[in-house]
């Protein structure tokens, strides 16, 4: 078997790239429109955040390889477990309502306070690790505060490598048989 040129290795992967890219794109957005347990949930409207990952779902080729890239914050879960940890400050803030779904707890214009227990200290119930207000004269908890938070594995972020492989089978043999027409054009 004959090596490839480097422009027809380009040409291939190319194929490759945009055919996986199609596939993951539209792989997360049929997983968007099912994906809204916690929202639902918390009787909150989605975020959209797998919405935007499918829509900005990259793709690079080069006569050596093919590159996809998915900027989506959580999107490693697909390959294994995730542990979250605070950037700047000392805790994650878990929304606990429709009100703080989706919203940076500096977002909302509420004055947000943690409850604090008579002699409390460092280490206070977990009831007590949270942001909560008292705007519109009702106690309400927003937000759960948490040192750091693993989210599961989840596979049906992404499609299987199975169907990655499949795409990018399909799309070789297409590129191939654009080329063997290509050349038989030339020919006659």
């Amino acid at each position: 078997m004959e090596a490839l040129a480097p422009a027809r290795r380009e040409a291939l992967n190319r194929q490759v790239a945009h055919a996986v890219q199609h596939q993951v794109s539209t792989h997360l957005a049929d997983a968007a429109r099912g994906r809204h347990a916690t929202a639902d949930r918390l009787g909150a409207t989605p975020t959209g955040h797998l919405e935007r990952a499918a829509e900005n779902v990259g793709a690079e080729a080069t006569g050596e390889g093919a590159v996809i890239s998915i900027e989506s914050p959580g999107i490693g879960r697909a390959r294994g477990p995730i542990t979250i940890t605070p950037r700047e400050k000392k805790f994650l803030t878990i929304p606990t309502s429709a009100e703080s779904y989706g919203r940076k707890a500096g977002s909302l214009s509420l004055r947000l306070f943690r409850p604090q227990q008579k002699g409390s200290t460092k280490d206070a119930p977990k009831l007590m690790r949270c942001l909560a207000t008292t705007d519109g004269g009702t106690f309400r908890i927003l937000y759960a505060l948490a040192e750091r938070a693993t989210l599961k594995h989840d596979p049906g972020l992404l499609p299987s490598d199975e169907a990655i492989t499949e795409a990018a089978k399909t799309a070789i043999k297409f590129q191939l048989e654009a080329e063997r027409r290509s050349g038989e054009g030339a020919s006659s």
